[in-house]
């Protein structure tokens, strides 16, 4: 009988004694920094669209918004010290260290200041999802992601004025927060910055933030998701 009891014992904290685990590594952002020929970061992108799931831990192939300027900065091929041909192709840097080169541009939108990016990310990032409307007045959330490998946080804001298709907030920017995220408060994309205020080398800061509307980032989204099936890729 002592057996038997003993015996049960051990059964019952064998079944009930948690599996030990391997910690799980933070997921990248979808908000990402964007970078050209090795440079430092010539703005941000954000991950809208998954398009294909790659076999084991491969990532996926997936679609990012940007601003329009930020993929056309090297088009007259002077810029930060690089001289040299038009560039097509750019970096991503994600917030975990990894980064994509050879991302290509799909779409310009040059009349709203977008671009999509076919892009590779880590496995497990999760697109953000474009919001139905911007409301003026609605408390909403800036991505500062700027430099390279390095995350300045998030700056939260509480006025928002939306003046048709343009978003103007409240809040201070800098050279680099261009294609950056503009997050609602449901965490969706209400928009993509593509302008911000008065700054210089020595003033950095500028405000305020211009972005663009969901309404036109869905539209090229769209459009780009449509380019990809038609083109086979």
């Amino acid at each position: 009988m002592t057996r038997l009891l003993c015996l049960l014992c051990l059964a019952l904290l064998t079944t009930s004694a948690p599996a030990q685990r391997s910690p799980t590594p933070a997921a990248a952002s979808p908000v990402v920094s964007v970078s050209c020929c090795g440079g430092q970061s010539v703005g941000t992108a954000v991950i809208v669209h998954v398009l294909e799931t790659l076999p084991g831990d491969q990532g996926q192939r997936a679609i990012a918004l940007t601003a329009c300027h930020v993929v056309d900065v090297f088009a007259d091929a002077t810029v930060d010290g690089y001289t040299g041909p038009p560039v097509d192709s750019f970096e991503l840097h994600f917030t975990d260290g990894r980064e994509a080169k050879g991302c290509t541009v799909l779409l310009r939108d040059p009349d709203s200041d977008l671009a999509t990016l076919l892009v590779w990310t880590p496995p497990g990032v999760q697109p953000l999802k474009i919001a139905a409307e911007a409301t003026a007045g609605e408390r909403v959330t800036i991505d500062t992601r700027r430099d390279r490998h390095r995350d300045h946080g998030l700056a939260t804001v509480k006025a928002t004025t939306c003046l048709g298709a343009e978003l103007v907030i409240d809040a201070k920017g800098r050279a680099g927060n261009s294609g950056g995220a503009v997050l609602n408060e449901a965490g969706e994309l209400a928009g993509v910055v593509f302008e911000v205020g008065d700054w210089t080398d020595e003033a950095p800061w500028g405000w305020p933030v211009k972005a663009v509307g969901p309404f036109h980032c869905q539209q090229l989204l769209s459009s780009s998701i449509l380019a990809v099936v038609d083109a086979g890729r």
